[in-house]
């Protein structure tokens, strides 16, 4: 195995956009994106990766894209990145989704959506981690 480095490396945070909603209010579609978009940027603002040494990285980004929907069993949000190098797709996706449960016919408030899209943004962010660290390796 060759001498590994361990790097800090930051990751941009491209888009982050709803591209599905359903059976919840419309105004999710633009609040979700800015409200996770802060947490995913701290999440991935330095992330440590251990690299051959001698290779040199090139910039990472992840293009964010979002679920959110009214389920029979609460309010669910998944939130998927696509992480990419220099532009190139390192993984079709690592995403993180969650629900918060609500009783049934129960309208999701602001706090149920943002509940379930931060812990969901939050697996989304352990996810992609995750897959950089990987590729790093290589």
């Amino acid at each position: 195995m060759p001498d590994m480095v361990t790097v800090e490396v930051p990751v941009k945070v491209k888009n982050v956009t709803v591209n599905s909603i359903k059976d919840v209010d419309a105004k999710y579609k633009t609040s979700v994106p800015k409200q996770i978009k802060p947490q995913l940027e701290k999440g991935l603002a330095k992330i440590k990766v251990q690299i051959p040494k001698g290779k040199t990285l090139g910039s990472y980004a992840v293009d964010v894209s979002v679920a959110i929907k009214r389920t029979d069993k609460g309010v669910y949000v998944k939130v998927d990145t696509v992480p990419t190098e220099n532009n190139k797709i390192l993984a079709t996706t690592a995403s993180g989704d969650a629900t918060v449960q609500l009783d049934k016919g129960a309208d999701p408030d602001d706090g149920d959506v943002s509940g379930a899209a931060q812990a969901a943004a939050k697996g989304a962010i352990e996810s992609a981690i995750t897959v950089f660290k990987t590729k790093a390796k290589e």
